[in-house]
C-alpha cells in the first residue's frame, strides 16, 4: 500500500455522506457544561454555523436551543424527548466567532411532556429564546 493509496482512500471517504460528519455532530460536539453536573452551556460560532450574512444560522439556533433541551432532560428527569412544539424568537443577529451561553429552564413537567424556556445569550445580551414542548420518552 503506497501513500498515494492512502491518500486516494482518505478523499474517497470525505466524499461518501453516510460516512460525514453532519451539522449537527459539528454543534454538538461544540456545546460544553459550564461545570459537571450544570444545565447551562457554552459554545463558539464557527464559520460552519454561519449563513450567507455571516450571522449565526437559524437552523443552527434551533439545533443549539433543542440540543440543550434535551441534555438537561437527561440530566434533571433522565428522559429523553421528542420535540412536540418550539417557538424561537431571534432577538439579535449573532456574528461568527461569538462566545454563547445557553441556559435551559424546566418550567413545567408531567409524566409524558416537559416544557422548557431557553435563552442564549451572547456575553450578557440576550440575543435568542427558545420556549420548547417535548414529549418525554422512556430510556
Amino acid at each position: 500500500v503506497s501513500r498515494q493509496d492512502v491518500l486516494k482512500a482518505l478523499n474517497e471517504v470525505q466524499r461518501q455522506p453516510q460516512v460525514g460528519e453532519t451539522i449537527h455532530d459539528v454543534i454538538s460536539r461544540g456545546l460544553n457544561a459550564e461545570e459537571e453536573g450544570s444545565t447551562v452551556l457554552h459554545t463558539e460560532v464557527t464559520p460552519q454555523m454561519t449563513n450567507q450574512l455571516g450571522t449565526l444560522s437559524h437552523g443552527v439556533l434551533t439545533t443549539l436551543v433543542t440540543e440543550a433541551s434535551a441534555r438537561m432532560l437527561i440530566q434533571e428527569k433522565k428522559s429523553n424527548m421528542a420535540v412536540e412544539s418550539l417557538n424561537v424568537y431571534f432577538i439579535e443577529p449573532v456574528q461568527m466567532d461569538s462566545h454563547l451561553i445557553i441556559k435551559p429552564q424546566l418550567l413545567d413537567a408531567g409524566r409524558l411532556y416537559a416544557k422548557i424556556n431557553v435563552d442564549v445569550f451572547n456575553g450578557k445580551k440576550l440575543v435568542a429564546k427558545g420556549l420548547l414542548m417535548a414529549q418525554l420518552l422512556d430510556r
